[in-house]
């Protein structure tokens, strides 16, 4: 498995997780169909020497993958030892600073990429 793969793979859990109980119950049978609806989405993590990306599937599966997808929603551009630091972290000041400074990059790359960027500025935004 390479670095950034190894690195990321803990968050394809914690994605996982975070869907499954967001659409989970009676209640959220509504937010479940819509988020069936609009996936597969695609989210590549790019570093200057490798990438992998996260498919996020119906059902609330997420799989990650080596390589970059063709036609991604999201794209992340970082370091790997920045992307380290703000997951082991995952503060919203480090982060907010990171993109200031051109550390990291999250861009959308489609309409549904739009509605997933705020998702992805969160995971890494976890604590103050």
């Amino acid at each position: 498995m390479s670095d950034l793969k190894s690195i990321v793979q803990p968050i394809r859990g914690q994605l996982e997780n975070a869907i499954k109980k967001e659409t989970s119950g009676p209640f959220n049978l509504p937010k479940k169909l819509i988020y069936d609806h609009v996936m597969p989405l695609r989210v590549n993590v790019t570093t200057s020497a490798e990438s992998c990306y996260f498919e996020m599937l119906q059902g609330g599966k997420v799989q990650l993958h080596q390589g970059s997808d063709a036609s991604p929603d999201v794209t992340i551009r970082t370091d790997l030892a920045v992307l380290k630091e703000l997951l082991l972290n995952q503060s919203r000041r480090l982060f907010e600073d990171a993109e200031k400074h051109e550390k990291i990059a999250v861009t959308a790359d489609t309409w549904k990429g739009e509605q997933a960027v705020s998702q992805v500025r969160q995971l890494f935004s976890k604590a103050p």
